[in-house]
């Protein structure tokens, strides 16, 4: 099982992952010109670093044809909402808890 690690600054936000054979990191910054499809707007009241099983957020990434915008909310005491915005029908949010600190990060 594959863990991804999103932490929030004020001026950015960063998925990471881990893994015994791959790995890798992005880092967004606050972006709020050019075409609204490319924005990435940050509003952060405080930072947060949580980590999910990839593979749940996979399956959510699958509804991304039905929006050209996503927003994540986290919160240090709330689990991660993806919530897709779908024009004239409303919106589909997806729940995630974070994963469990017992459970092994890595297969």
């Amino acid at each position: 099982m594959l863990i991804v690690t999103i932490e929030t600054t004020k001026q950015s936000i960063t998925f990471s992952v881990a893994g015994k054979k791959t790995g890798g990191k992005i880092t967004l910054k606050a972006n709020t010109s050019g075409k609204k499809e490319e924005q990435v707007i940050l509003e952060v009241k405080e930072p947060v670093k949580k980590s999910f099983v990839l593979g749940y957020l996979s399956l959510f990434n699958k509804a991304q044809n039905l929006s050209a915008q996503v927003t994540l909310y986290l919160g240090t005491a709330t689990p991660l909402s993806v919530e897709y915005k779908l024009s004239a029908l409303g919106s589909l949010r997806f729940w995630l808890a974070p994963a469990l600190e017992e459970e092994p990060l890595v297969e």
